[in-house]
């Protein structure tokens, strides 16, 4: 006979979180692409949460947008688009609280009436959406669907709420790159600007035979008079120069 933890997970489901979630991180390791994890996530999800027939993860963009990154169903999509169009539904009412949001037909139709309206006639009746928190920022929600009226229990976002350590591993993770990445390309932009200004500033020289410090003022009071950077400047003046 299966143990119970207070919080209504029995041990199989227990070993099934386990198993998921080194699935989940040897996935994110050997791609190292978020959207391609984020739609593991998602299957997980699926298969984890019993009542569960959709899932999907939402981001919010820089601007406050909201837009579906992962699902397991095309349905999940347009559920989704109903809840950005109408400003209102468990994702955002995640994000408002901070905390999982559960609700069934009835109470979906109280909380949203416009949204659970909506959704219904797409044949999904109940919600467990859970947000995505990362350095106290929320950057989204890791959401499955019901068809049933009462579609999710207890145990349910307990499950959910173990599958965000995941999900937060792998944005904590992508920001990271990203960074990485951002501040790679600014230094190789630097780099190659101070290589052209330092050809202009020789070719300067040696064509008005004045000093370097010379050279470069040349380059800098072209740019302010021209409101023009001084990389671009520098790339003029080398070519006509080279051509002269």
């Amino acid at each position: 006979m299966s143990g119970v933890s207070g919080d209504g997970l029995a041990d199989h489901q227990f070993d099934a979180l386990k198993d998921a979630l080194h699935s989940l991180y040897s996935e994110l390791d050997s791609a190292g692409r978020t959207d391609q994890f984020l739609e593991e996530v998602s299957r997980e999800a699926l298969a984890l949460v019993p009542g569960a027939h959709l899932a999907g993860v939402t981001v919010l963009l820089d601007n406050g947008d909201a837009t579906t990154r992962a699902a397991t169903d095309r349905l999940v999509v347009d559920v989704d688009r109903v809840q950005y169009d109408a400003g209102d539904g468990p994702c955002l009412e995640a994000a408002r609280t901070q905390t999982i949001t559960r609700a069934d037909s009835e109470e979906a139709t109280r909380r949203w009436p416009s949204f659970a309206h909506s959704a219904r006639r797409l044949g999904v009746a109940s919600y467990l959406s859970a947000p995505i928190l990362l350095e106290g920022k929320y950057l989204g929600a890791l959401n499955v669907y019901s068809r049933e009226a009462h579609g999710f229990t207890r145990a349910d976002a307990a499950v959910l709420n173990v599958l965000l350590v995941a999900v937060r591993y792998a944005l904590d993770g992508a920001s990271r790159l990203e960074e990485a990445r951002r501040r790679g390309e600014q230094l190789e932009t630097a780099m190659k600007s101070r290589a052209v200004i330092e050809q202009a500033k020789g070719a300067i020289m040696a064509a008005r035979r004045v000093s370097a410090d010379e050279a470069f003022q040349v380059l800098v009071t072209e740019s302010k008079n021209r409101n023009i950077k001084l990389r671009v400047i520098a790339e003029e003046m080398l070519r006509t120069l080279q051509e002269g």
